[in-house]
């Protein structure tokens, strides 16, 4: 059985499948190695830590620059970890492929750090600990929806199926954001600011704005448009 893109952009692919990795590592640490005191007092980023001292641990945690960092390796659970690094492998592979290693590697970051920007602006207050790479994995979606959004993904179920599942990857894309947007802004609206959100759907939000500007930028930039162009993926 295969799920993934059915166009395979031609080119190395190996930090992907390294933030995996780093993922699971911390994820084991984490759930194996520490207790719920030394996990809050180390990672996740705290919102009312960035605009005051007054938040529990603060004389434990890091620098913030060490806690944002920190907190993109850092998972609520299985079913957490297991989605966002889902979306990684299905969406890194062909945007590192023509990103290049390095590039890709910066990219993720800078979408997951506008991703937790955005969610601590709209909860400063808070002290509850903002985890995860879904800022980061959400600017992938981004991207690609500008770079590839005339790809397929390609559920093959082997070969005693009748018959593979395709299906456009910009109807997965626009069905998640749309989703994000509701989960998002209506308890805002709706219910006001205090209303307590388990998930960070503004970072979700956040992240997916920074990916695509930023690939809208790469192929509207002379310098990088022939590197960056639209691939227009087929049913291989």
């Amino acid at each position: 059985m295969f799920i993934g893109d059915s166009y395979r952009v031609p080119g190395k692919v190996r930090w992907t499948y390294i933030l995996i990795a780093l993922n699971l590592i911390s994820f084991y640490v984490v759930m194996y190695r520490m207790n719920a005191t030394e996990i809050f007092a180390v990672g996740g980023i705290i919102p009312a830590e960035w605009f005051g001292p007054s938040v529990p641990f603060s004389d434990q945690r890091p620098i913030e620059v060490i806690s944002l960092f920190w907190s993109f390796f850092l998972h609520g659970g299985w079913a957490h970890l297991l989605l966002n690094m889902f979306f990684l492998y299905l969406f890194g592979p062909n945007l590192e492929a023509k990103m290049g290693g390095l590039h890709f590697v910066l990219f993720f970051f800078s979408c997951a750090s506008s991703g937790a920007l955005l969610q601590v602006l709209y909860d400063m207050e808070s002290v509850i600990p903002i985890i995860g790479a879904s800022g980061g994995v959400a600017g992938l979606l981004g991207a690609y929806f500008v770079l590839f959004k005339d790809h397929f993904i390609l559920i093959d179920l082997g070969t005693r199926a009748r018959q593979n599942l395709v299906f456009p990857f910009y109807i997965i894309i626009l069905f998640w954001l749309i989703s994000q947007v509701v989960h998002g802004l209506f308890p805002l609206l709706l219910k006001g600011p205090d209303q307590f959100q388990p998930v960070a759907y503004f970072a979700h939000i956040g992240g997916f704005a920074c990916g695509y500007l930023l690939a809208r930028n790469m192929i509207s930039n002379p310098k990088s448009a022939s590197r960056f162009k639209v691939f227009r993926g087929g049913r291989s």
